[in-house]
């Protein structure tokens, strides 16, 4: 859909709460991508667009990214700019846009989940498909969950603080 991969149980969903497949999804769910306060020491005071790039509004563990194959696209809050799984079938590092992602998240309630990176996503990058007879089939774990997100966000905002990712954390509490 649009050049975007969704895992059946989220295209589904799309469907039930859209009634067509032309809108993103509207969750409380969400996984922040937090780029290191080193990352920002580096690159100085990004825009809010790089900061929302940084955001995808589904709950994805670890699980999910194992199951997503290589090119398969995580749309962000930043519209039409989607994040893509760069993790090859031989690496046990999962990454985005050819950055790692810390496979132990800063926080995860199962609604809200942070992952620490070394440095910012770059939304000019292109995808190069290796030359594989990989299966594009995405499936992912992720259910979507209703909490109360402030307390998901206070808590993430504190774990953020305290874990050197205080920037973005002061992103988060805007």
């Amino acid at each position: 859909m649009e050049g975007v991969l969704y895992c059946k149980p989220h295209f589904e969903q799309l469907f039930k709460e859209h009634g067509n497949f032309s809108k993103n999804f509207q969750s409380p769910s969400a996984t922040v991508f937090a780029p290191s306060d080193s990352a920002f020491k580096k690159s100085g005071q990004p825009s809010l667009d790089l900061l929302r790039y940084h955001l995808v509004m589904l709950p994805l563990p670890i699980q999910s990214f194992r199951r997503l194959p290589a090119g398969a696209k995580l749309p962000t809050m930043l519209p039409g700019q989607s994040l893509t799984v760069t993790t090859s079938t031989s690496d046990n590092a999962i990454s985005l846009n050819n950055i790692k992602i810390n496979e132990l998240p800063i926080y995860d309630d199962g609604v809200l989940l942070v992952y620490g990176i070394v440095r910012f996503f770059d939304p000019s990058f292109q995808y190069q498909r290796p030359n594989s007879n990989s299966n594009l089939n995405p499936s992912c774990s992720a259910v979507n969950r209703t909490v109360n997100s402030s307390d998901s966000f206070d808590q993430a905002i504190q774990m953020l603080k305290t874990s050197g990712y205080s920037v973005m954390a002061s992103f988060l509490g805007m």
